[in-house]
């Protein structure tokens, strides 16, 4: 896929948005972004489980974490914001989504993606290699696999 510059982006998520294009783009795999080091956690994931919404199963909502920024499909559009990883660290910006128009099962589900990653403040990668994106207070907010 060709690069685009990053300062784009919200332009183009909002005019898919305003012309009813949100699913169009939601087929595009968004990109998280973080500082070089990111290490274990740079790369593509599938999210298996979410903080108040229950396993995930059925359509693959995914997280792409390079360059300083995270990317992702939360099950109904394309999602984005800036990720700056210092150890086990991590710190996202706002997220913003494309607005997709989905049944309400699937919309409220990524809106409880969205207030999860709001809350992340540190990640792991298990020995099992499950990633865990967590709260302050240690509480896995998103888990996720390879």
């Amino acid at each position: 896929m060709p690069s685009l510059p990053r300062s784009l982006l919200p332009a183009i998520l909002l005019a898919g948005l305003l012309c009813g294009a949100g699913v169009m783009i939601a087929q595009e795999r968004l990109w998280l972004t973080a500082e070089d080091g990111m290490g274990g956690i740079e790369g593509d994931w599938i999210v298996t489980g979410i903080a108040g919404s229950g396993p995930v199963s059925g359509n693959d909502i995914t997280l792409n974490f390079t360059g300083g920024r995270l990317y992702g499909f939360g099950g109904c559009s394309a999602l984005a914001t800036e990720a700056v990883a210092t150890g086990e660290t991590l710190a996202l910006g706002a997220v913003m989504s494309g607005g997709g128009d989905c049944p309400g099962a699937v919309l409220e589900r990524e809106g409880a993606l969205v207030r999860a990653l709001a809350r992340v403040a540190r990640w792991s990668v298990g020995a099992d290699g499950t990633l865990s994106l967590l709260s302050a207070g240690g509480t896995a907010e998103v888990t996720a696999r390879r």
